[in-house]
């Protein structure tokens, strides 16, 4: 939200004047990476999570979030992208987080290993657009 003739200025430079109306200014966006996560959830269903599922660095903090709450033991899932015949696996990326989840207690969910299917019946990978690009220039 923001006030009727604020314009692009910053709620901290504007002053509410008398004919200003608080009307809605768009979608409230925030990052939620990282820490931010944490306080998106904290700010969405008011209380550490107990199960914390995650895919990428970015929900590292999460999956501590929830694992670490001294009032109920939390678990933390962390899924690992090191399918690279079915998906758009990174080996290297999938050591490392497959690392970080065993040093951090979490289960680590193997896209290769522990998926009978990625997509689905019918559903073939494709090369990804910035492959097709360097395809073609070579």
């Amino acid at each position: 939200m923001k006030a009727s003739d604020q314009g692009s200025e910053d709620g901290l430079d504007h002053t509410f004047e008398q004919d200003d109306e608080l009307v809605i200014a768009g979608p409230h966006v925030t990052k939620t990476g990282k820490t931010n996560k944490c306080i998106a959830i904290e700010n969405e269903i008011g209380r550490r999570p107990v199960p914390s599922f995650g895919n990428s660095s970015d929900d590292f903090a999460m999956l501590n979030h929830a694992t670490s709450n001294p009032d109920h033991q939390g678990l933390g899932f962390l899924v690992i992208a090191d399918d690279t015949e079915r998906e758009y696996g990174n080996e290297d990326k999938a050591a490392s987080t497959s690392e970080e989840a065993a040093a951090q207690g979490w289960v680590g969910i193997s896209m290769r290993d522990d998926w009978s299917t990625i997509y689905g019946d019918g559903i073939e990978k494709t090369a990804l657009p910035a492959q097709e690009r360097l395809a073609e220039a070579a």
